[in-house]
């Protein structure tokens, strides 16, 4: 059973760098990601990205991202709740 799904943001979310985003894919996996808080075959849903992590994170919270992530090509990692409840990650 597949629990998390990874996914880069160029090419995969969006066509590619500079293109525009489709919104309702966009809504769609946002609400794929928070039924998978409760629905255990449905796989949650994080970003591992070169993309910078300011970058990131804004698209981690459109996606509302609840596990880690990864940006700039492996060089960081961000823990959003971690971040947003003033919490920090072990």
């Amino acid at each position: 059973m597949i629990k998390v799904v990874v996914m880069d943001i160029d090419g995969c979310l969006t066509p590619g760098e500079v293109e525009e985003i489709d919104l309702g894919v966009l809504k769609k996996l946002r609400e794929y990601n928070q039924r998978s808080k409760d629905d255990p075959l449905i796989p949650a849903i994080t970003f591992c990205t070169g993309r910078p992590q300011p970058y990131l994170e804004a698209m981690h919270q459109m996606l509302s991202g609840y596990l880690p992530a990864i940006y700039e090509s492996g060089e960081g990692c961000i823990f959003l709740r971690a971040i947003t409840s003033g919490l920090t990650p072990k």
